[in-house]
């Protein structure tokens, strides 16, 4: 069944806060400030869309394992 969003994987942020940001190197949209699991939708270089904040944001790929 398509729902329309791509595929998540989940991904854990291990060493908080981690910002997520509008854009790579952009506004910051919110920080995630305890360790968790996250959805990641797919990513561009070495920044990673996810919707923690409510919103499409990216995180970096250092602040995320698989």
């Amino acid at each position: 069944e398509a729902t329309g969003l791509p595929s998540s994987r989940t991904f854990y942020v291990y060493d908080p806060p981690s910002n997520v940001r509008l854009t790579p190197n952009g506004e910051i949209l919110c920080s995630v400030r305890e360790r968790r699991t996250i959805n990641i939708y797919g990513h561009t270089g070495d920044w990673y869309y996810t919707d923690v904040c409510g919103r499409e944001g990216v995180i970096h790929s250092s602040q995320i394992r698989f």
